[in-house]
């Protein structure tokens, strides 16, 4: 598992990682994992929601290209949007808040709202983040961490 596949709890008690097509939580006190999910596709750059009940990440696959988060409390898979091209960052901004990035003309800096599931564009333009999105604590700045190649 690589850095953009796993995610740390807030409170520092739980470790969620992918392995193949399956989203996975180990409590830090103990050695036994817990299956979560298995999903129709591979997921890469997980985000994990600050109250911990919503992991968001994208894929590539072909079928199901685009950004999709599960939700844990409700046992659900999400699709926020199914793209042919690239999706790049993604991560939550709060609860019900995920933001993520696309590239070219038609691209820019995208929020959805987890409640009313309204897509709105932050940022018009050429925007194209890999890796994962991370404010700051009052939630007025994002970074991207990125691992080179």
């Amino acid at each position: 598992t690589n850095a953009e596949n796993f995610r740390i709890s807030h409170d520092s008690k739980k470790v969620f990682f992918i392995r193949e097509n399956k989203i996975w939580k180990t409590k830090i006190t103990s050695e036994s994992s817990e299956e979560i999910a298995t999903l129709p596709f591979s997921p890469k750059y997980l985000a994990l929601s600050p109250d911990g009940l919503k992991i968001a990440f994208i894929t590539d696959d072909q079928e199901y290209s685009g950004v999709y988060y599960f939700d844990m409390h409700n046992i659900e898979l999400v699709a926020v949007t199914r793209q042919t091209k690239d999706v790049g960052a993604v991560g939550f901004r709060n609860n019900h808040q995920l933001i993520f990035s696309q590239p070219g003309e038609q691209g820019g800096l995208q929020s959805f709202d987890l409640e009313t599931k309204k897509l709105t564009k932050l940022v018009e333009g050429d925007i194209y983040n890999k890796g994962n999105s991370v404010f700051n604590k009052d939630q007025s700045r994002i970074y991207y961490l990125v691992t080179e190649d």
